[in-house]
């Protein structure tokens, strides 16, 4: 089984740390265990990312935009195979428009 590279875009960068900050205004640990818990599943991707869906709107769907769940987050994300590298894309709240967010 090949490993992918996982790189995470500067979008979904800012996106982790303004969920990060939000989380901390009620509770540190609440932040920190989210940040673990969005980092775990990040680093999961690396070990067969094409197993996760593809986007059911039209629009990303042919970008070959792919999603998985970390709790209350939706990470969005392309795997590039010809270069086995994963980008994270986006991290959003998973009750937000995130079609128009991408």
């Amino acid at each position: 089984m090949r490993i992918f590279n996982v790189i995470m875009l500067p979008k979904a960068e800012s996106d982790l740390l303004g969920i990060i900050e939000y989380l901390n205004k009620f509770s540190p640990a609440i932040g920190g265990k989210y940040y673990d818990l969005i980092q775990s599943k990040v680093r999961s991707l690396a070990k067969m990312p094409l197993r996760q869906p593809i986007v059911r709107d039209e629009r990303l769907s042919r970008a070959q935009v792919r999603w998985t769940i970390a709790k209350n987050y939706t990470i969005f994300f392309t795997v590039d195979v010809k270069n086995h590298t994963v980008y994270i894309e986006r991290i959003l709240y998973s009750r937000m428009a995130y079609d128009v967010l991408l």
